[in-house]
C-alpha cells in the first residue's frame, strides 16, 4: 500500500504533499510550517501529553494548536 498525499489549504496557505493517516492519534507539525502560517511556539497551548518515538523512547512536544484545514474544493 502507498501513502495518500494531498494538496490542501492550511491557514490560507497551499501545502503540497500532506500525508493522510486516518489512524493517527495526533499530527506533527514542524516548526518551519508553524512559522509559514505566521505563528510561533508562543501560540501553542501547553499540554501534558507524552509522545513516544517509533522506537518507544518518550519525548515531550512543544504544545498543541488548532489550524483551519480545507481538503477538497470550495463551491
Amino acid at each position: 500500500m502507498k501513502p495518500l498525499h494531498l494538496t490542501t489549504m492550511v491557514e490560507d496557505q497551499i501545502i503540497n504533499k500532506i500525508l493522510i493517516n486516518g489512524g493517527a492519534a495526533f499530527n506533527i507539525l514542524p516548526r518551519s510550517m508553524l512559522r509559514r502560517f505566521g505563528r510561533t511556539v508562543e501560540d501553542l497551548t501547553p499540554h501534558n501529553i507524552l509522545v513516544s518515538h517509533f522506537c518507544g523512547k518518550p519525548s515531550n512536544s512543544d504544545g498543541v494548536i488548532c489550524l483551519d484545514v480545507l481538503v477538497g474544493s470550495r463551491r
